[in-house]
């Protein structure tokens, strides 16, 4: 819905602020802390949206679904995060896609949407369910149960920028000023969520060992 009022480029920038809101949730749900580069990052990708998505005063009709779509994916981040330690990524997999095609299938009922039968909407249809919706999430479930929720936001970090890139090439839009400076700064933002509590930890340890060599007997 977010992305019929919405060009794709700049959807894939708001959507994928799902990386600023990951930490934020963390502190809410998991009492995880938030460091100041977090808050500044949150700035950052909020200047962004506004450049992205204001027209004068006036807020896109697909921005506020989009928001509520990035609120969604960083709730599913944290939440499988938390649970995918240890378990089969195969039945985590089979178990959210069931939840799928629970919610939606009353879409399918009589009297619900209608899809014509034609390969021109039924390849397009195909792919999103099974590449970008059945294989990503396995993928997804499966990497975050070998790495940090932290290291594989940093990865996801870069759907916007190929979701730009895809559409610009496809001729769907022009580069603009907008989409240069909004994206940039929604993409900053990104990274520093991310890379700056990493950056923090590796001075911490850093000077932590340098203190202990300092205090070792023989030191000096």
């Amino acid at each position: 819905m977010g992305l019929r009022y919405t060009p794709a480029s700049t959807a894939g920038f708001v959507t994928a602020l799902y990386v600023v809101i990951t930490p934020m949730l963390a502190l809410v749900l998991l009492r995880t802390r938030v460091s100041r580069v977090t808050w500044v990052a949150a700035v950052l990708a909020l200047g962004g949206v506004s450049v992205l998505s204001l027209d004068g005063f006036a807020l896109g009709a697909g921005i506020p679904l989009l928001m509520a779509s990035a609120f969604l994916y960083a709730l599913h981040i944290v939440l499988l995060g938390s649970l995918v330690q240890g378990q089969d990524p195969l039945s985590l997999t089979a178990l959210q896609m069931l939840g799928i095609c629970a919610v939606l299938w009353p879409a399918a009922l009589p009297g619900g949407v209608r899809v014509p039968m034609v390969w021109g909407v039924w390849g397009p249809l195909l792919w999103m369910a099974l590449a970008s919706g059945l294989l990503a999430l396995l993928l997804q479930t499966w990497a975050q149960a070998r790495m940090s929720a932290t290291r594989a936001v940093v990865v996801m970090t870069f759907e916007p920028v190929f979701a730009s890139l895809f559409a610009i090439l496809a001729g769907q839009e022009p580069m603009t000023w907008r989409l240069l400076v909004g994206g940039g700064l929604a993409l900053t933002a990104m990274l520093l969520s991310e890379l700056g509590p990493v950056v923090r930890a590796e001075r911490l340890a850093r000077r932590g060992g340098q203190e202990q060599a300092a205090s070792a007997p023989g030191a000096g």
